[in-house]
């Protein structure tokens, strides 16, 4: 999917790729546990991953405050970033909840919060992926293919190349399987979830209206064929991530 020579033109235009636009950031949490994954941030501007910051063994609350330090290093004045996370399963489940909870007693949020779960029906395009993990992935190919620059990592790199496209047996696309991933990389491929977390825009938030404060959103399928690579299909539920 993600070849060696593309990975590596996307890392060798970094230097000359202008961060435009509003600040997203990709975030992938994980457990306190010191052994445990990596919970990844990936701040990004239009066309440029500006970093990837990645922390072991934090508590939910110092997830928060880690968030928080990365929307301040990176925001400009006035500017609140939107924070697209990963919200599937327990950890994600919980961090989710914790930021909401967070941002929902304050007045004037730091930041904006899209759930996703990477295990829920396509939402944008349901006749080509299988999966919103197979959506996400196809999302991030069009960004780097249209000029993404990255920062060099040979983590990121190594959790890109490895992937590649399999046809269901609906005959919707999915990207390799999240165990096979974890089986030849040895870990999990939390810097890629993070980057593709991190290019993935929902409509209702690029258009400016203010997000839902409820649990973790969910989308509906839409057989419309008009599709932004980047914001998605015209006339969905914008939170079907």
């Amino acid at each position: 999917m993600f070849s060696i020579h593309a990975i590596a033109e996307a890392e060798a235009r970094w230097t000359d790729t202008v961060a435009e636009g509003r600040l997203w950031i990709g975030f992938d949490p994980s457990g306190d546990g010191p052994s445990g994954d990596e919970a990844v941030w990936a701040p990004r501007r239009g066309m440029k991953l500006l970093s990837l910051v990645g922390v072991r063994g934090l508590s939910r609350q110092s997830l928060l405050m880690h968030t928080l330090g990365i929307c301040r290093e990176n925001r400009r004045e006035r500017e609140i970033p939107v924070v697209i996370m990963d919200s599937e399963g327990k950890v994600g489940a919980e961090t989710y909840g914790h930021f909401r909870a967070y941002l929902d007693a304050r007045e004037d949020p730091e930041f904006e919060l899209v759930g996703i779960r990477a295990s829920d029906g396509a939402h944008r395009t349901p006749l080509v992926y299988d999966r919103q993990r197979d959506e996400l992935a196809g999302n991030l190919l069009s960004w780097i293919n249209d000029g993404g620059a990255l920062v060099s990592d040979a983590k990121l790199a190594k959790e890109m190349h490895v992937l590649e496209w399999r046809e269901h047996g609906n005959g919707r696309v999915k990207i390799t399987a999240k165990k096979e991933i974890k089986k030849l990389l040895g870990r999990s491929p939390d810097r890629y979830d993070a980057l593709a977390l991190a290019t993935w825009e929902p409509l209702v938030i690029r258009a400016g209206k203010p997000p839902r404060k409820s649990s973790t959103p969910q989308g509906k399928p839409s057989n419309e064929s008009r599709m932004d690579p980047y914001a998605g299909v015209d006339g969905m539920d914008p939170y079907g991530a």
